[in-house]
């Protein structure tokens, strides 16, 4: 029987890249003069996608607790990317909104993301590689999703 090394478990390693991948964000993001770190990034994005979706809604899309969503999104409030404006069927719930500079940060942010965060992480990987390798990522979030 082989022994268990940890160093090259799954677990571990996807840890390990997802660490780096976050650093080398966060680095690239300062060095490009935006304000913001890749989980409040994570937020504008998907509201770039879906706008105006409830806290609660914006959080299990991008698989963040309530703690953490409400305290981005008062960061992002704060900084006017978006604003809260009460639900119609239930006051108890906020519906998130991109504002004009939220919206424009778009165009700066994705250029950047497709480039120098995403195009380094995956140098040297075939388009088919990248996608057999999200394929394996969604199995592993699937097969652990409750």
């Amino acid at each position: 029987m082989q022994k268990f090394n940890r160093y090259n478990s799954v677990g571990f390693l996807l840890q390990r890249a997802a660490k780096e991948l976050s650093l080398h964000a966060a680095h690239v993001l300062q060095s490009k003069g935006f304000d913001l770190k890749i989980e409040h990034i994570s937020i504008l994005a998907r509201l770039w996608e879906e706008d105006n979706l409830t806290q609660q809604e914006l959080g299990e899309r991008i698989c963040q607790d309530k703690t953490n969503i409400t305290r981005a999104i008062d960061l992002l409030e704060e900084k006017g990317y978006v604003k809260r404006l009460p639900s119609e069927n239930d006051r108890r719930n906020k519906h998130i909104q991109l504002t004009a500079k939220g919206k424009k940060m778009e165009q700066k942010f994705i250029p950047i993301v497709a480039s120098e965060i995403l195009g380094k992480a995956c140098k040297g990987m075939k388009k088919e590689e990248i996608d057999f390798l999200k394929k394996m990522l969604n199995t592993i979030y699937d097969n652990l999703k409750r």
